[in-house]
């Protein structure tokens, strides 16, 4: 959480700077935090420990918000009030009992505050994954465990905690209503085991320890198959024996934001005439990079004078290993990749979610899809048979959607009540979705009832408050059946223009060689591109450029070869009087 405004009363005794005006959408600032923790302390009795889980905005109602966005594009939104509040996610330290509260800052109350029931988790977080790694290396039963594997002297192991998903095991291991961990255990570099950042993944250890992480009770460990016998042996339960305190984080430099050159936006050479004109594509990026374990994902917000707006995800950092007997590291595996003598990377599938509540040129707005399809061969309309045209289909009730690259199909977002002055289409932007494959557990797992949002590229609901994440708000450990497939399933009329698309795109990640130690960066791109928006190429004004060294030229600039038309003689070039590349 990084503080945004300044808040706090003047500290040298003067008077009062004016405040800026914070915007119903805008992050909660520092002071907002620490009030908003200190309300819900109030709450309760003075020996009651909080554990924040998320202390962030709760976004207006969109009844409220509507009539404020459309006042601020008008530019008299001044006299407009929204009261602020507070979403916050809590523990009782040292219990599962699991609250949330809303918070109205304007007026300084406590809205709600109730407990959740069973079956619902919050988030881990940096603080506990630091407390289990420490409690289960001091456990004496997984160090009893780690002692039967005979490690060189001196060796150092190392842990990944995991949040732990509901397997359904029917043995007394189904943790619905206490929150666990599956922690992996590796060695640094037996050469070097004083260096902290030496690639532990290299060396995978088959011992898996099963941790409380309130508590700090290692509650099972697994021993894992290296491939000699392909069992897992649970060896029962074992007792062993933080920041979380509603402040405010500041984290200076953890958003960027920066422009970069992505090559050439457009060009045209007239070849008449041998004069080019190039535009250098200018994208403006905001962008952060969020350290997920042992995964980075890269995520930024790009636009570009074209009028393209796109999410951009890349998936880089080091695979999280499995041991291996080395005697199988030739042989063929089913579920990974021998990524080195020893080591395993399982294959595995990334799925992201986009929540996308548009307002392409005001409220009202409609999702459709286009396909291409072939015009029947008929003597006055297509009597080549080479003709085709693009059929639209407007989408009517909530619902799953699928690509179809058969068809071609491009979902778009249009507002029917707005016209495109120079061919009278309603205006819209395309959604330009890449291709994923649906995530592959079986349907009655709880993989696949947790991720709702992980089976369809396409998802379209109807707007309702505070159904804002696509798997539901509590997906650790969840049973499934909160997210954005429940919410489709409705089959909810979108006749009253209020739709909200959700774009899923992923990567089915079959792991290679070349991505061991450190994985080069997978790259996922999804483009809202104007489709009839704008009257004509917005970047048609962009300054061409001007670079004059290592230019390109035309191939028969020097030839002097006529094209037997005009007064040209070029095939094209990247430069002429009007710019290069």
């Amino acid at each position: 959480m990084t503080a945004t405004h300044n808040l706090d009363p003047p500290r040298d005794g003067g008077q009062h700077t004016v405040r800026p005006k914070l915007h119903p959408l805008g992050p909660l600032a520092a002071q907002e935090i620490l009030q908003t923790s200190n309300l819900v302390r109030g709450c309760w009795p003075e020996d009651i420990d909080c554990h924040f889980k998320a202390v962030t905005l709760l976004e207006p109602a969109k009844a409220e918000l509507v009539p404020y966005l459309a006042a601020e594009r008008a530019g008299n939104s001044h006299g407009i009030t929204i009261d602020r509040r507070a979403f916050v996610v809590y523990y009782f330290r040292g219990t599962h009992n699991l609250h949330e509260a809303i918070v109205n800052l304007s007026r300084q109350t406590v809205e709600a505050n109730v407990r959740l029931g069973p079956f619902m988790h919050a988030n881990g977080d940096g603080e506990e994954l630091v407390a289990v790694e420490k409690a289960l290396l001091a456990d004496p039963a997984v160090q009893a465990e780690i002692a039967k594997l005979e490690l060189p002297p001196g060796s150092v192991v190392v842990a990944d905690p995991w949040i732990y998903g509901s397997d359904g095991v029917k043995d007394g291991a189904f943790y619905d209503d206490r929150r666990v961990m599956q922690c992996f255990l590796y060695m640094r570099d037996p050469r070097n085991p004083s260096e902290p950042d030496s690639c532990h993944y290299a060396f995978p250890l088959p011992v898996s320890p099963v941790i409380d992480p309130t508590t700090l009770a290692v509650v099972r460990i697994d021993i894992l198959p290296t491939g000699l016998d392909g069992s897992v042996k649970p060896l029962g339960p074992w007792q062993a024996t933080t920041r979380g305190g509603g402040k405010p984080a500041e984290m200076p430099n953890v958003i960027c934001v920066h422009e970069q050159d992505a090559g050439i936006l457009w060009k045209h050479t007239n070849y008449r005439t041998n004069r080019g004109v190039v535009v250098r594509n200018r994208e403006l990026v905001l962008q952060t990079t969020l350290t997920v374990s042992n995964y980075e994902y890269i995520l930024s917000f790009i636009f570009n004078t074209a009028g393209d707006v796109t999410y951009e995800a890349r998936a880089t950092g080091i695979l999280s290993t499995q041991p291996l007997d080395l005697a199988l590291t030739h042989a063929p595996h089913p579920f990974g990749t021998v990524v080195h003598p020893g080591v395993l990377a399982a294959f595995h599938q990334h799925f992201l979610s986009l929540r996308v509540d548009p307002m392409v040129a005001g409220h009202g707005n409609a999702i459709v899809y286009d396909e291409a399809a072939a015009i029947p061969r008929d003597p006055a309309l297509n009597p080549h048979g080479v003709g085709y045209t693009v059929q639209r289909t407007g989408i009517a009730t909530s619902g799953g959607h699928d690509l179809d690259a058969g068809k071609n199909r491009t979902f778009m977002i249009i507002n029917p009540a707005v016209r495109n002055a120079v061919n009278g289409a309603a205006v819209g932007y395309r959604v330009m979705v890449p291709p994923m494959q649906g995530i592959l557990a079986d349907t009655d797992s709880f993989h696949h009832r947790r991720a709702e949002f992980a089976d369809r590229s396409i998802y379209v609901t109807r707007h309702a408050e505070r159904e804002l994440h696509a798997g539901g708000l509590y997906t650790n450990q969840s049973r499934g059946g909160t997210g954005v497939r429940s919410w489709a399933g409705r089959g909810d009329s979108l006749a009253a223009g209020d739709p909200v698309l959700w774009v899923q795109f992923g990567i089915n990640h079959i792991p290679r060689v070349e991505d061991f130690p450190v994985m080069p960066a997978e790259t996922l791109r999804v483009t809202m591109r104007p489709g009839n928006f704008f009257d004509r190429n917005p970047a048609i004004d962009v300054p061409p450029g001007s670079q004059q060294v290592n230019c390109s030229v035309s191939l028969n600039e020097l030839g002097n070869i006529s094209m037997g038309v005009g007064d040209g003689g070029g095939l094209g070039s990247s430069c002429g009087s009007h710019g290069c590349v």
